[in-house]
């Protein structure tokens, strides 16, 4: 996708950001849990939730050019070496919208000094991550529901 950039979040991206999170829950996550943790997780990924989030951890948005000019499809959170969420805008699923944001995440992390980069992938993103390297530690019961503990070696050795 030559026509993709993934660049830090600016606040006026909250919006966009909020809309494809729950576009993400409803129409995919949904297929894997329970209306009322979809619900739950819609409520909680506000636009005013990623404003505070972007106060303590790195941002980034995937921002697609098309003929209406820029347009978000994509974001990922980072809080040290925790990847800490990954949406993805369906209209553009499997265009490696979703891996282009994963490689500057674990840019990132590896610049930080860290050898593992963490996250805890959601039962429907489990194999997504399991493609990208990333070795699952085991499931377990969330406030949200069923996740996945994952790591990925970033093949350094530090003291982290």
């Amino acid at each position: 996708m030559s026509d993709l950039q993934i660049r830090p979040f600016h606040p006026d991206d909250a919006p966009a950001v909020a809309g494809i999170a729950r576009r993400c829950l409803l129409e995919v996550d949904a297929r894997d849990y329970p209306t009322e943790i979809v619900k739950a997780l819609c409520t909680h990924n506000t636009a005013e939730r990623f404003l505070e989030s972007a106060a303590r951890r790195q941002i980034f948005v995937a921002s697609l050019e098309g003929s209406e000019g820029a347009r978000v499809v994509g974001t990922v959170s980072l809080e040290g070496s925790e990847v800490c969420s990954l949406f993805v805008d369906p209209d553009v699923h499997g265009r490696g919208v979703g891996r282009l944001l994963m490689e500057r995440v674990e840019h990132e992390v590896a610049a930080g000094g860290h050898a593992w980069v963490e996250l805890n992938a959601s039962v429907t993103a489990r194999w997504f991550y399991v493609r990208l390297g990333y070795v699952d530690l085991g499931a377990r019961d969330a406030e949200f529901g069923v996740i996945h503990a994952m790591r990925k070696s970033l093949g350094r050795r530090t003291s982290n």
